[in-house]
């Protein structure tokens, strides 16, 4: 193996587990929502696994670089098996076209899961693997650095602004290329007040093929939108208390608003109100909706009655909130 890459891979891996630890250590809660998010199975998403898995991450960097050996080869084997596990789960949430966001850094990177997030985790398995190969020759960074000629740095350089490159740019990528979407201006202005906005007339796709827009829609019915996706493991409350929904709120139709095509969305519905698919992204575009869950209130007059909320807890209470006002007299 070259001494440069001895020397190196086991140095990035621990320091790009550090950055992780910590940045999991100032942030629990994005790390269980990136957990939820990414669909981490239920028996790996125990509170006590969420909060244990930082100080993981901190052994397992202190092991690969200052452990007796045997402990490097575990140590290496371990990383080498997380940065695996997390290279499949991005890879299936971009496969499946999920719109999540994965936190895999904790505070220092919430950010949309794109196919730049799953070359960087292939470049840390990589890195992993390297590690292992060099523990399992018994070599070690210090001391293939102190034998080893001075143009070691030069690899040990460029792998480090590699990989601080993808750390630093593989979370929260564009969307996905194609068509412009159409442009709105929604929300209110600076100093608060409300500001009356038309529903856009930006089209959808419904679960039978046909293509409406939202103000065709929305001008029929009020419309609450919640924008949700398979691999999504904060969306699953939210899909699940839709029918409740339904039976609680009669006066609007409650959608799913689902970012794949209805062909390849196992949560497609033709069951009135179907489920709208939004591919193109035209609609969470313009009402800048980037995370699941979500949700938006259209009314029946034609206006965005309110939202965008994001977040499951955000989307009860705008649910309650909907409900407790159109309960109260007029």
């Amino acid at each position: 193996m070259p001494e440069a890459l001895s020397i190196t891979a086991p140095f990035l891996v621990a320091a790009v587990l550090v950055w992780s630890a910590v940045g999991k250590l100032r942030d629990p809660a994005a790390s269980a929502a990136g957990f939820a998010a990414l669909g981490v199975p239920a028996a790996l998403s125990r509170r006590w696994i969420i909060g244990a898995h930082p100080w993981v991450e901190v052994a397992l960097a202190a092991l690969l670089l200052v452990g007796p050996n045997w402990l490097r080869v575990i140590a290496a084997v371990g990383s080498l098996g997380l940065m695996l596990a997390y290279l499949a789960l991005v890879a299936r949430a971009v496969r499946r076209g999920d719109d999540v966001d994965c936190a895999c850094f904790g505070a220092w990177g919430p950010g949309k899961v794109t196919m730049r997030t799953v070359w960087r985790n292939a470049w840390l398995v990589v890195l992993a693997a390297l590690s292992l190969w060099a523990a399992v020759g018994g070599q070690t960074w210090l001391s293939e650095a102190a034998d080893s000629g001075s143009g070691w740095w030069v690899v040990a350089l460029g792998a480090a602004l590699l990989t601080a490159a993808l750390v630093v740019a593989g979370e929260g990528g564009s969307e996905a290329p194609g068509a412009e979407p159409p442009q709105y201006a929604l929300g209110a202005d600076e100093l608060g007040d409300y500001v009356p906005v038309l529903t856009p007339a930006v089209p959808v796709t419904l679960a039978d093929g046909t293509t409406r827009t939202l103000r065709e829609l929305s001008t029929a019915r009020a419309q609450l939108l919640l924008f949700v996706s398979e691999g999504c493991g904060s969306c699953v409350g939210v899909i699940a208390a839709v029918p409740a929904w339904r039976t609680e709120l009669p006066q609007l139709d409650v959608r799913l608003v689902i970012a794949v095509p209805a062909d390849t969305s196992s949560l497609m519905s033709l069951e009135e109100p179907q489920t709208l698919h939004d591919a193109p992204g035209w609609v969470r575009q313009s009402f800048g909706t980037g995370g699941t869950p979500s949700a938006m209130l259209l009314g029946a007059n034609g206006y965005v009655a309110g939202g965008p909320v994001v977040g499951a807890d955000a989307v009860r209470a705008f649910v309650e909130e909907i409900r407790a006002q159109l309960a109260a007299p007029v």
